[in-house]
């Protein structure tokens, strides 16, 4: 008897909370935890994507920052949310794939702590370098990097960031020796490349496009397969490393054990989030692109990307203890 009841306490609790979020009638917000502070990436398309989501399902969205220890902190606190589809979670490739090989233990398990709801959008790294830097292309970069082994530095947002991660690949693929110099933060890996403090660095697409459009840095290339829509001119680094790629991605997920129904109604106003113009254009203007994946794959697409990452985090040597 105590067993039935606690099934039919839970059949109703998570009819009650579908028949709220369908009928958009719910006194409850919705909270969007983020991992990383404010004014990041993520942060930003979080914001833009929690607005369009609110609003399919007619509740309030609210983005909750919850930074720190590698991204960890944020991700654990969802991870042991309640699973009733009113706390949500922005993960990505550092969170998920990164720092579980960068720490010798993390206090969660991507695969099993998380359902998905939506991948949200997928982004790629432009390979920059100092104007005075002699070089007009990958190959002539490769070239100058074997004349001067360990004299070019490679400027990252720190030990284990993708930046760092797809240096490591760049050296390892193009048999060069860099001279790899962690600043905090990305900021920080900017301005050193900006001011000729360093030679080279791996910066987002919307970054790069800026500061080589004003003429402060020079694009070799992107760490996409092909070029990317809003960058033409600039060669994919597959171009002349064939086989080069590096992407980071977002995806909207759940504390495992979310009700069905609950799950299917958040999934289906996520997908009309995703392509709503107003999210499809803000992707576009931070040169990222829609993810247009069944989540469903999700967790063979997940366990690729682990191993991916964590063969990186070997070649980079990177280690956080």
């Amino acid at each position: 008897m105590p067993i039935l009841i606690r099934f039919l306490a839970a059949a109703l609790l998570a009819l009650a909370v579908h028949g709220a979020a369908a009928q958009g009638n719910s006194s409850k917000t919705l909270r969007l935890i983020v991992p990383f502070g404010p004014g990041g990436s993520m942060d930003l398309i979080a914001r833009a994507f929690s607005a369009e989501l609110g609003a399919e399902l007619g509740v309030p969205a609210i983005v909750e920052n919850r930074p720190g220890a590698g991204a960890t902190i944020g991700t654990e606190s969802a991870a042991r949310s309640a699973p009733d589809g009113y706390t949500l979670y922005m993960g990505g490739s550092v969170a998920l794939t990164i720092t579980p090989a960068l720490f010798k233990t993390v206090p969660y398990d991507p695969a099993k702590d998380f359902t998905p709801v939506a991948l949200l959008s997928r982004f790629y790294l432009i390979l920059s370098v100092h104007p005075s830097l002699p070089v007009k292309d990958v190959k002539g970069l490769i070239a100058l990097a074997r004349s001067r082994p360990n004299q070019l530095v490679l400027a990252s947002g720190g030990t284990g960031t993708t930046s760092h991660l797809t240096g490591a690949m760049l050296g390892s693929m193009a048999d060069i020796k860099l001279l790899h110099v962690p600043y905090k933060g990305g900021g920080e890996s900017l301005v050193a490349i900006m001011s000729g403090e360093a030679q080279l660095a791996f910066t987002p697409v919307s970054l790069g496009m800026a500061q080589g459009k004003a003429g402060k840095l020079r694009s070799l290339g992107v760490s996409s397969t092909k070029r990317v829509a809003t960058l033409p001119e600039v060669p994919a680094i597959a171009e002349t490393i064939p086989g080069f790629e590096w992407s980071g991605w977002q995806v909207l997920m759940v504390p495992a054990g979310t009700p069905r129904p609950v799950l299917d109604r958040l999934q289906a106003a996520a997908r009309k989030a995703v392509a709503s113009p107003d999210f499809k254009g803000y992707l576009a203007k931070e040169g990222s692109e829609p993810f247009d994946s069944d989540p469903a794959a999700f967790p063979k697409f997940l366990a690729v990307e682990m191993a991916k990452n964590a063969k990186l985090v070997k070649i980079a040597g990177a280690r956080v203890d």
